[in-house]
């Protein structure tokens, strides 16, 4: 496995040979900060797998984040030939490389959170058990709080002791609110107008309840916390406004 990860990283590297890597886009821009790279190169083109790729393992080898350098290889294998829901046919591995570039620019540098932010799909998506995962004890841990039991996952006492469950660790707090902004705002991509309801109630029950916690856990961040609530109500009003024109009731599940 290791091997195959190196060989992973290789190919990485081979492949942002484009002048796509952030050292380059650094001098390029003539700034030396990380974080307020993180942004600006995002601009360049959003959902390019291979910025997105070149921006986290530059980031985590400057910072000697092992477990975010073995997820990110490990999060690519598993998700290869997944793509995103609707037409535009986007690689899976762009979302929760997004949801870790997310958590950068808000100052989040920690090993175990950004490597949660890559594997949080894999467990449920991708047939791999929790023992597979290349990653600490810890992390592996967050990982599986954000994983859905598929049995009872979509029922009501389902997502209440899935919710207070993510609640108890603030790791795992920061990546399902990061996780619901990147999904809102990707919705309207492959989300039918009843899944968009659905998942704006699910917003509003659980995961508001959640930026409260975030804010408790990480006081020092409200800020940036309070932009990701900012960015979810935004868009749940915008979304209602166009359903009660359109004579669309809230469906419940």
């Amino acid at each position: 496995m290791k091997q195959l990860q190196k060989d992973r990283w290789n190919h990485g590297i081979a492949h942002n040979e484009k002048d796509r890597s952030v050292q380059a886009f650094l001098e390029r821009t003539g700034t030396d900060d990380y974080i307020q790279a993180a942004p600006e190169m995002m601009k360049e083109d959003v959902l390019d797998k291979e910025n997105l790729h070149a921006f986290l393992q530059e980031f985590a080898e400057k910072r000697g984040f092992s477990q975010t350098l073995d997820a990110l290889a490990y999060a690519e294998l598993q998700h290869e030939g997944q793509y995103r829901s609707g037409k535009k046919h986007i690689p899976y591995i762009c979302h929760p490389m997004m949801v870790a570039v997310q958590a950068i620019s808000m100052g989040f540098e920690d090993d175990s959170l950004l490597a949660a932010c890559l594997l949080h799909d894999v467990l449920e998506d991708c047939g791999v058990e929790p023992d597979e995962l290349p990653v600490a004890d810890d992390t592996v841990k967050i990982v599986k709080l954000l994983t859905r039991d598929k049995e009872t996952g979509c029922t009501e006492s389902g997502r209440d002791a899935y919710y207070t469950a993510i609640a108890e660790i603030p790791e795992a707090v920061i990546v399902k609110l990061l996780d619901r902004s990147s999904n809102l705002s990707d919705m309207a991509m492959g989300f039918s107008r009843r899944k968009m309801l659905l998942y704006l109630e699910e917003t509003k029950r659980w995961i508001y309840p959640l930026i409260e916690k975030a804010e408790e856990y990480y006081p020092e961040k409200r800020a940036q916390i309070l932009t990701l609530k900012y960015h979810m109500i935004s868009i749940q009003r915008t979304v209602e406004r166009l359903g009660n024109e359109n004579c669309v009731t809230v469906l419940k599940p």
